[in-house]
């Protein structure tokens, strides 16, 4: 969203936007990676077709929710200065396949809703779900670590870690491989400052669900005697849903192996 802070201002008060701006530019970031993962795996696969249905948004109030294994979702009683006028977007990836989802025991389709607004001729972002992001408390994680290095809390939710740490390029390089190795990821594919890798996958039982088949690609770049660390848990549309976020583990693991005295 240009000039989101003054955009902030108007809609939810000057009082508010400065927070509220640092605040979106998080979750913005965190949408862009998302959006440009999803779409990569779009445009990669044949069978795919992607649909989009736009509504006014929900009217009613806004409930604090709780996700088995997640923080609670607070309201954060925010009353705007001007209501916007936002729309509901709801995405859906029809994966129309048949014969490798039966045997797969995988997901036929999935489906997710943002939030936005029109400003300036084009649909901005406001939220991730139904409602706008300022509906919602910032909730930190509760697992979050502290101290250096260590990704900041609303990193825990997104599938990218970026970050610039104090120790050398080929030091990084190798402990981000053993890192991936402890998360059972098997490198796949190694160039200058780039290193992706796979998880295998697990096909659904009548004990288990399908998951597994997570990539992560880690992108290094030198900055003098400190390196630039990206990782990226790239999760495919099959089974989606049951699939998790290695970047932050496998970054956690990176970090511990550089900070361990070699013998």
């Amino acid at each position: 969203m240009p000039h989101s802070g003054d955009w902030f201002a108007e809609y939810i008060g000057p009082e508010q936007s400065a927070a509220l701006d640092t605040r979106y530019d998080r979750i913005f970031e965190r949408f862009v990676n998302h959006a440009d993962n999803t779409l990569t795996e779009l445009a990669r696969g044949k069978k795919s077709k992607l649909g989009v249905n736009l509504k006014p948004a929900t009217q009613g109030a806004a409930q604090g929710l709780t996700t088995e294994g997640t923080p609670a979702r607070d309201t954060s009683g925010i009353v705007p200065l001007k209501p916007p006028v936002c729309f509901n977007v709801i995405f859906g990836v029809q994966l129309t396949g048949k014969s490798d989802l039966l045997l797969k025991g995988e997901f036929k389709a999935l489906s997710w809703e943002d939030t936005y607004t029109y400003q300036d001729g084009a649909f901005r972002f406001l939220g991730q779900g139904a409602y706008p992001f300022w509906v919602w408390q910032a909730h930190p994680d509760a697992n979050a670590v502290t101290g250096p290095n260590v990704p900041t809390p609303l990193d825990y939710s997104a599938e990218t870690v970026d970050e610039v740490i104090p120790f050398a390029m080929d030091k990084v390089a190798a402990a981000l491989k053993s890192a991936m190795a402890s998360e059972n990821c098997n490198v796949t594919e190694e160039a200058a400052g780039r290193i992706e890798c796979k998880r295998p996958r697990v096909y659904a039982n009548s004990k288990q669900n399908a998951s597994g088949g997570e990539s992560v690609t880690g992108v290094l770049e030198a900055q003098g005697n400190q390196t630039h660390v990206r990782i990226t848990t790239g999760k495919g549309f099959y089974g989606r849903l049951v699939k998790s976020n290695y970047s932050v583990p496998i970054y956690e693991a990176m970090v511990k192996s550089l900070k361990t005295p070699q013998p």
